[in-house]
């Protein structure tokens, strides 16, 4: 049996543990089901929207009316059907627990700073007990019997609270409230409202333009995919201004009177300031300038308010109206800046913070007056200096890189001072030197000097190179490129002449000429000396017949000619007579034979570089008329010989002894003492005064004499026991002569072929030295005489 009063009085939880198996009564009552359509009504605050929570724990959402101070609201939860109920109450995220009390608990939003409110959860944990009465058959006998027992049911219900917010909020719309045509924009929600346990705040957005048009599609609701921003980007070129954008913020707040509103203007352009006639970026006004014109550019000027203002003094507006958008301006000669105010006059156009936009001109002088000394006319490869002046003054102001020059000058150190020197490396033609300088800030000005040209110079002179003489020619200077010249100064050597002045000189060639200079120098008014420039002209080569040494030879013996051309030739080529020999000076100007004692003519071919070889020319030279069959014979007379040359009428004679004339032997018959004396060696010579040239004997005799003077032979029969050698022999350059017992000897050197005394001096010792390098070619007689003594030797000079 049970004992119905403790069983009942456990909890569905306890009979369900308990287990009777077989027994259907038990089996009856727990099977009887739960009832299920109990509720509980939640009430969140005072004149709120109210929200129903089921057991089953589907949810709701509720606004929650929030300020900054977090004002308390009041949540009750209801229910029928249960003899009692407990309630267990927490939050989460935004919302704080003030206090609770069985089914009614008092909560607060939590205010977060630059944020407000965020969303939060209102929970409640439930339990109910509920006294239940069934009734069954009685087991095992019949009739039925009546049971109590006590349900019991716990669960738990929540709601999304959501902030409702008022227009007065810190809530906005953060974005550009000017915008640009054909700028994309954007706009977003500050602070984001959004809950991490419910659904999603969401934001419709609205366009209202003046003439009552929306975007494409709206409204639109935009939905935070973080639950952080909302942004919205719009095309402003398909917008109409003023245009106004509104939001819907949050899911409490989708009713029209709590909506956001951003108002929007075309952003103004900043205005561009300019001077009519001057570029903006060289603001450089001439002084001769006093008013100037002023423009605005690149904004509307229908909705825009402009005013100008300036610190130049003393300016004043021409009409005396400053706030108009193109003004004309009084400076007089002042420097300074004009500066530009720029205001939207209507909604239409907007600026940044609402605050004007400004322009400035900044006014600067551009110099007037400046020139640039220095010459017009240059000398190629000289140096030059050019200075920038003002008003008679060198500039000595502030400079940028001032100097360019034309083609033909090259720049000599810096190119940023107010001299420049300059090279003149070429030829300038009509050239252009620029300076330009700085008077204050950006401001330029520029000075010029022009027409530089450069001195003429010759490069060639144009003409014969080779000249015939008694005859004139045409000679042309040829003047550098692009040079020009006023005049000509001609000048010659040689004998050659002009008069003229201009850029041809017909030039006089004398007769006998053989070369000289033409010189002429180009001059240009204005400028500096210009160089000379020649040439070298020649005369055709003519020559002349060339002049002998000698008018006639010795016959058939050798003998010594010179024979001299004519001068002003560059090449000699003589002939060279069977049997002669050239001495010295072959190839020069004057050349030098040993005769065979023949009869012949000598011929020269003289040639000028450039001009050709002129026709030979050559001089006969004879042998001697006398002597050519001159015979010597001795005659012995015992102790003396008679020496006999040929006899012939209008001739003079001379008798030579070892070489050497003897004096006063002008007879055609010579008596020598042959006894005890040494060997001597006769000739003899034949001049013809009438013919003007002389003959030596060509053979000799010999005799042996004695001491003893013969009056026939007093001059020549002296005394000799010394000696007297000459070596070498011939020679060039020098010889030397040895002497034996002739002590401080009288030396005397005779040249030959003209009896000319070359030399003469006491022996100051044996041995000595005789140059000859500066003696012409021929044969020399040397004596020493020394008391009684006299020695003779010849000796032959070839160079």
């Amino acid at each position: 049996m049970f004992h119905k009063s403790k069983f009942f009085k456990k909890t569905a939880r306890a009979v369900v543990m308990l287990v009777v198996s077989g027994n259907a009564l038990m089996a009856q009552i727990f099977q009887t089901p739960l009832p299920n359509s109990t509720t509980l009504t939640t009430v969140i605050g005072p004149n709120s929207d109210a929200a129903t929570v089921v057991f089953s724990g589907n949810a709701s959402s509720a606004c929650v009316p929030n300020t900054s101070a977090g004002v308390p609201f009041t949540v009750s939860v209801t229910g029928t059907g249960f003899t009692a109920l407990t309630y267990q109450w927490s939050v989460s995220g935004g919302v704080s627990l003030v206090s609770s009390s069985g089914n009614t608990a008092t909560a607060k939003p939590v205010f977060v700073a630059n944020k407000e409110y965020a969303p939060g959860v209102l929970s409640v944990k439930w339990q109910a007990v509920k006294d239940t009465t069934v009734t069954v058959p009685i087991p095992c006998g019949t009739g039925t019997t009546t049971y109590t027992y006590q349900l019991t049911k716990k669960g738990s219900a929540s709601v999304n609270l959501y902030q409702k917010f008022t227009t007065s909020s810190l809530i906005k719309i953060v974005g550009p409230t000017c915008v640009s045509p054909n700028e994309e924009v954007t706009f977003s929600i500050k602070p984001v409202v959004s809950s991490a346990n419910g659904p999603n705040d969401k934001y419709k957005w609205n366009y209202i333009s003046t003439t009552g048009n929306t975007l494409p599609g709206d409204p639109v609701e935009y939905t935070s995919p973080d639950y952080s921003s909302t942004t919205v980007k719009l095309k402003s070129a398909a917008l109409t201004y003023p245009f106004s954008l509104k939001a819907n913020i949050g899911i409490c707040n989708q009713a029209a009177t709590d909506e956001k509103v951003l108002v929007f203007g075309q952003k103004m352009a900043k205005p561009v300031a300019a001077i009519a006639t001057y570029p903006k970026a060289s603001t450089c006004v001439p002084l001769s300038a006093s008013t100037v014109s002023l423009s605005v550019t690149g904004v509307d000027n229908t909705n825009i308010a402009y005013s100008w203002t300036t610190d130049i003094p003393n300016a004043t507006p021409v009409g005396g109206v400053w706030n108009v958008a193109n003004l004309t301006l009084n400076i007089g000669g002042g420097t300074g800046n004009i500066y530009l105010t720029a205001k939207p006059k209507t909604t239409v156009f907007c600026s940044s913070n609402n605050q004007p936009l400004y322009d400035t001109i900044k006014i600067t002088r551009a110099m007037t007056g400046a020139t640039i000394s220095g010459p017009s006319c240059v000398k190629v490869g000289q140096t030059y200096t050019y200075s920038l002046r003002i008003t008679g003054k060198r500039y000595s102001g502030p400079t940028l890189g001032i100097w360019t020059v034309p083609t033909g000058m090259t720049i000599v150190g810096a190119n940023n001072d107010s001299t420049l020197t300059v090279n003149i490396a070429s030829v300038v033609n009509n050239g252009t030197v620029t300076a330009k300088f700085a008077t204050a800030g950006t401001c330029t000005s520029t000075a010029t000097l022009t027409g530089i040209t450069t001195s003429p110079y010759v490069t060639a002179i144009g003409g014969l190179a080779c000249v015939n003489p008694n005859t004139t020619s045409n000679y042309t200077a040829t003047l550098a490129t692009n040079t020009t010249a006023t005049s000509y100064a001609w000048s010659f050597t040689g004998g050659l002449s002009s008069s003229s002045t201009t850029i041809t000189a017909g030039v006089s060639v004398p007769t006998g000429f053989t070369s000289g200079t033409i010189t002429v120098t180009p001059n240009k008014t204005g400028c500096p000396a210009s160089d000379a420039f020649f040439i070298t002209v020649k005369a055709n080569p003519v020559m002349t017949k060339p002049v002998a040494s000698q008018t006639c030879l010795n016959s058939n013996m050798a003998d010594t000619v010179s024979f001299t051309a004519a001068s002003g030739y560059d090449v000699y080529s003589w002939n060279t007579p069977a049997g002669w020999v050239v001495q010295s000076g072959a190839g020069s100007q004057v050349i030098t034979y040993i005769t065979n004692g023949s009869t012949d003519s000598v011929r020269v071919t003289g040639t000028i570089t450039g001009c050709g070889a002129s026709i030979s020319k050559g001089v006969f030279v004879p042998t001697s008329g006398v002597g050519i069959a001159l015979t010597l014979q001795k005659v012995n007379q015992g102790a003396q010989d008679l020496l006999i040359a040929n006899y012939m009428t209008g001739v003079n004679y001379t008798w030579i002894k070892d070489g050497v004339d003897i004096p006063n032997s002008n007879n055609s018959v010579l008596t020598v003492n042959v006894i005890n004396g040494p060997t001597h060696t006769y000739t003899f010579r034949a001049q013809s005064p009438s013919l003007g040239c002389s003959s030596t004997s060509a053979s000799s005799v010999s005799s042996i004499y004695s001491n003893a003077r013969m009056a026939s032979d007093e001059d020549i029969n002296t005394t000799e026991a010394a000696s007297l050698n000459v070596s070498p022999n011939p020679t060039n350059t020098e010889f030397t002569m040895s002497l034996a017992g002739m002590a401080g000897a009288d030396v005397r050197i005779i040249e030959q072929a003209t009896g000319k005394e070359v030399k003469r001096f006491t022996a100051s010792s044996n041995v000595i030295n005789v140059p000859t390098a500066t003696w012409a070619a021929g044969v020399y007689v040397v004596t020493a005489t020394s008391g009684t003594n006299r020695l003779v030797k010849s000796v032959v000079i070839s160079h």
